[in-house]
């Protein structure tokens, strides 16, 4: 694989697609300026990324891939995440903790919470509804 002159670090494959590879980290393929969002879109806001923070999410995207701004595309990416500015609201109150109660028949002690939001099903469902009955 030639290198790229004046660029020794850079170099194209048979189909085109420009790398870099730095010491012996494996080879990265070069984002064009085009599909930066793409990348970070996929790789923050999918399930299985859970919306980490700067420093993990430059980790989990430098490993394939590479740009010459990434640590500030990042960061500015993650400061416009709608979900998890309302995730961050601040000073967290937390309650005391009690006894626990005990349930002594069928639903003398319940417990609601809503779970989401999930991906859009079908019918554009996005949250669950869970209810627990503590009777043994």
């Amino acid at each position: 694989m030639p290198a790229i002159k004046g660029y020794e670090n850079f170099w194209t494959d048979e189909d085109g697609i420009l790398y870099r590879q730095c010491r012996k980290e494996q080879p990265r393929v070069v984002i064009p300026a085009s599909l930066v969002y793409t990348v970070l879109t996929c790789y923050y806001e999918l399930p299985f990324t859970a919306h980490q923070g700067v420093s993990r999410t430059v980790d989990f995207i430098s490993r394939k891939y590479w740009w010459k701004t990434l640590w500030s595309n990042v960061s500015e990416y993650i400061k416009r995440c709608d979900a998890c500015a309302r995730r961050k609201t601040g000073h967290r109150v937390v309650a005391p903790l009690r006894d626990a109660l005990v349930a002594h028949e069928f639903l003398d002690v319940v417990s609601l919470d809503i779970v989401g939001p999930l991906p859009v099903t079908e019918r554009g469902n996005k949250y669950l509804l869970t209810f627990i009955d503590h009777f043994i």
